[in-house]
């Protein structure tokens, strides 16, 4: 499956380099390749079942299955003698090597048309031209928590109904709400519903090199037109909420922030608790985002993959703890389910809602699905790689959203995760075997006092020892963090901002 999903996020990130959406020709020549690269795979995989009976894929017993394993090394040993077992092992090379290059080409195909397919069904809603700088009266719900500041608020609007004769009027719309002649906007919770006068027009943005396209972000969060409310003063504020998950969880991040802007009233560090509870850093004044940067710890205000772990890690001990201690109330339900069990369940429900808290950005996404797909692998008792576990996240986090390769998170995000991968695997390990333990029958030399000191001097080596390859470990996974993200930081910031490593692996 690695390779499937590495395909496919490289069919995914191509189609977002692509200047227009594949025609009806195009559209053609990839359903062909799929056809040929998945036929060839498949004729590559299978037909390896008629050399000699070597792939069995699961038909032979576990004897059998190990003869023929030391038969296929056999050959890769005589491969460069010229032989009919050395020709039959560069077949059997070229045959696994050619299969596996044409799963690769089937799955990248497969991710460019479903990324092109998703793009055409998220461009076909688009505010028409002529309707641009006209006023439109709007009824709708407001989504997410709202960006407020001196000038006014910003925020999404989900749109229920217009009064104008258009077809496909987007969803999703994003709102300014600044009133220079009058106070500023009301409270602006999440899910209410309002009946507002706005004047909209189609997103775009510059396409300057080295700067952000802002519209390619509004297109991967299914903003199909911006605009202001242009009379604030008829502004209506119906009854009701917007229901679903989704409207319940950003309410209760509004109540959250509220609850912490009320206690914390006139608090400095007000708005760095906000970022910290629940992801909405635009309550942190310009004077901490300068310290913050000056000091290499601006990550400490963002959710990352990083905070998820650290929850998950801690529910699940003390779910484990609890569940354990269960015979204290009498009840032994250990015996039913195992504590283990429970622990990283109890640890993939707290990542998921912490992750809510988080608004769902890539790096929380990345930090579930690794977490939900271990847990998975866990309760159905299977062993699943750190590689095997990371392709399975960017899979599914590009299935769900496969406009994520925009945003600089997510390579951040991924690449920094490769990199620790990287570092701390198959690195080798020396044990100290100067000093072997004396024979059992042999009586200790010394008195007991010069023994005593003597096991305290080998214990706090042993201890001394231990640190430091614990601070040689660290330091290389922050060296190799340091070389994989530098050529990202400086095509997403144009600058290798040494300081700020660690920002840039939990971005």
């Amino acid at each position: 499956m690695r390779a499937v999903w590495c395909g496919f996020a490289l069919g995914v990130i191509v189609l977002q380099q692509q200047a227009a959406l594949p025609l009806r020709r195009e559209w053609l020549g990839l359903c062909f390749a799929l056809i040929a690269a998945s036929g060839w795979a498949i004729w590559s995989f299978e037909g390896l079942r008629s050399f000699r009976g070597l792939w069995s894929l699961g038909e032979l017993g576990g004897f059998r299955r190990f003869r023929c394993f030391r038969y296929f090394r056999y050959l890769r040993a005589r491969r460069g003698r010229h032989t009919p077992d050395s020709r039959f092992a560069l077949q059997l090379d070229a045959r696994i090597a050619s299969g596996w290059c044409a799963l690769w080409l089937a799955a990248a195909c497969a991710g460019f048309g479903y990324a092109a397919w998703r793009a055409e069904l998220r461009l076909a809603v688009s505010l028409p031209t002529a309707w641009e700088g006209r006023d439109l009266e709007v009824e709708g719900a407001i989504r997410g928590l709202p960006t407020h500041d001196d000038k006014g608020a910003r925020f999404l609007f989900d749109v229920d109904s217009v009064d104008a004769p258009i077809a496909r009027f987007p969803r999703t719309i994003q709102l300014s709400w600044i009133d220079q002649k009058g106070p500023l906007p009301p409270l602006l919770e999440p899910g209410a519903r309002w009946r507002l006068t706005v004047r909209l027009k189609r997103p775009h943005s510059n396409a300057n090199y080295g700067v952000r396209d802002a519209e390619a972000g509004l297109l991967a969060r299914n903003v199909r037109a911006t605009g202001y409310v242009s009379t604030p003063a008829t502004a209506r504020r119906l009854e009701g909420y917007a229901s679903g998950l989704a409207v319940s969880v950003d309410r209760w991040r509004a109540a959250l922030r509220a609850r912490i802007d009320a206690v914390l009233a006139g608090a400095p560090h007000r708005g760095i608790v906000v970022a910290l509870a629940v992801g909405a850093q635009d309550e942190v004044s310009a004077a901490d985002w300068m310290l913050m940067r000056a000091t290499g710890t601006s990550h400490l205000v963002a959710i990352s993959g990083l905070h998820i772990g650290f929850v998950a890690g801690l529910a699940g001990w003390l779910a484990g703890a609890l569940w354990r201690r269960s015979c204290f109330v009498g009840r032994h339900w250990p015996l039913r389910i195992p504590a283990q069990q429970v622990a990283v369940t109890a640890g993939v429900l707290f990542a998921a809602l912490h992750a809510a808290l988080a608004g769902f950005n890539v790096p929380a996404q990345r930090a579930l699905w690794m977490a939900g797909v271990v847990a998975l692998a866990f309760v159905s008792g299977r062993s699943a790689g750190p590689s095997w576990v990371l392709a399975w996240a960017l899979g599914l986090v590009l299935l769900l959203d496969p406009w994520t390769p925009v945003s600089a998170g997510f390579w951040l995000s991924f690449c920094a995760v490769a990199a620790i991968l990287f570092a701390v695997s198959g690195r080798p390990r020396v044990r100290d075997e100067a000093d072997p333990d004396p024979e059992p029958d042999t009586p200790p030399a010394g008195s007991p006092v010069k023994r005593l000191v003597e096991r305290m001097f080998a214990a706090l080596r042993a201890r001394s020892l231990a640190l430091l390859e614990r601070m040689r470990s660290a330091a290389q996974v922050q060296f190799a963090v340091t070389v994989a993200l530098a050529p990202l930081t400086v095509y997403w910031f144009s600058q290798i901002p040494t300081q700020h490593r660690r920002q840039a692996m939990l971005a």
